[in-house]
């Protein structure tokens, strides 16, 4: 198929049926040629030096140096448990959150919070990273062969108390009886997706229910959503909530990231990825997703799902259809108020030509 590399293996007792061991054969019989092995193996290097592997930047193991596959895997365990944490990827890691994070509301200028508070965080995610219920990743990472374990990650309550100091008043509760008395409520929420299924629908748990809970409980107080998602989810708890922040799998830096965007240490600079669904949108039918079985049965292990979309996926979907999204493509807000003003259109070639001053 052209591919550069083989995702192959190595059984030292049984060689496993690659494209990789075929190209002695292949390279004799005329199937391919030289020309193209080198052209393969010119990507290949090429994006090696690019990373700086060439230069030391990626040092190998000396555990894995000089070693077959096979017996590089004896010594896997002592290679993947080495901690490789440095300054520099932390703040990488930290960044690309406040890059990514999303601001879907913000209503009165809710964030950043005000000093001087009663904040109160709810969810049983405001004071971990993990859950028994998640087989791969964990609460703030997906899960699947790009997950890395770690044993490192600062919760959003560490996180924001060690952003607003020794004495702010900043606690957490699992539910909402819990944040009686405050004067904010953060809700921290998360939804999860991995490798190997889908999610059974776009609903973010709990936020419904705590959201719902704390407004019932006080009309006034103000109340924050953090959530942490993998990907579209629905947002029919947004009419409750004051302001509304969406991280994409944010990973063990949740913590310090979000006590700098709660505390306007930092602002939230991402722009939605994907369009968020109105709840009850039916963009699929049956035969698309998940799919359809042999006649006479409705469900059965092995689905066909027909990928009869076309090029109508995401925005693009809400467009030909005439459906607006709940938030669509693009949307994100800032801390920052801005005005519009100075509005002139003139006409230049026939087409119009609007300026004004932001």
């Amino acid at each position: 198929a052209g591919l550069d590399i083989d995702m192959q293996k190595d059984d030292p007792k049984v060689r496993l049926p690659d494209e990789y061991h075929k190209l002695p054969d292949l390279l004799k019989a005329g199937s391919i040629t030289q020309e193209t092995i080198d052209k393969k193996v010119e990507h290949v290097l090429s994006a090696m030096y690019v990373a700086g592997q060439f230069d030391g930047r990626y040092p190998v193991s000396a555990d894995f140096q000089g070693k077959t596959m096979g017996m590089q895997r004896g010594k896997q365990k002592t290679v993947v448990e080495a901690d490789t944490t440095s300054d520099a990827h932390l703040a990488v890691a930290y960044q690309t959150i406040i890059d990514g994070a999303v601001l879907l509301k913000n209503e009165d200028g809710t964030l950043p919070l005000a000093s001087g508070k009663k904040v109160v965080l709810v969810g049983k995610y405001c004071n971990t990273a993990k859950d028994p219920a998640i087989k791969q990743g964990d609460v703030f990472s997906g899960g699947g062969s790009g997950y890395v374990a770690t044993e490192k990650q600062i919760t959003p309550l560490a996180g924001l108390q060690a952003a607003l100091g020794p004495d702010a008043a900043v606690t957490a509760s699992l539910d909402a009886t819990g944040a009686v008395g405050a004067d904010v409520a953060i809700v921290c929420v998360a939804a999860h997706g991995e490798e190997g299924w889908d999610r059974k629908d776009f609903v973010l748990p709990d936020a419904a229910d705590l959201v719902g809970a704390l407004r019932a409980q006080s009309k006034s107080q103000k109340i924050v959503v953090v959530a942490s998602v993998p990907g579209a989810v629905t947002t029919e708890w947004i009419d409750d909530a004051d302001a509304a922040l969406m991280l994409f799998g944010p990973g063990e830096q949740v913590g310090p990231a979000l006590g700098a965007l709660l505390s306007g240490k930092a602002a939230p600079a991402g722009r939605l990825p994907i369009s968020l669904p109105k709840v009850g949108e039916k963009r699929f039918t049956q035969a698309q997703y998940p799919g359809q079985c042999p006649p006479p049965k409705t469900w059965c292990p092995k689905m066909t799902a027909n990928f009869s979309e076309g090029v109508l996926i995401g925005y693009r979907w809400n467009d030909a259809k005439g459906i607006p999204s709940a938030f669509p493509f693009g949307f994100g807000l800032a801390y920052t108020d801005f005005e519009l003003r100075g509005f002139e259109v003139e006409c230049k070639d026939e087409h119009p030509l609007i300026s004004f001053e932001v």
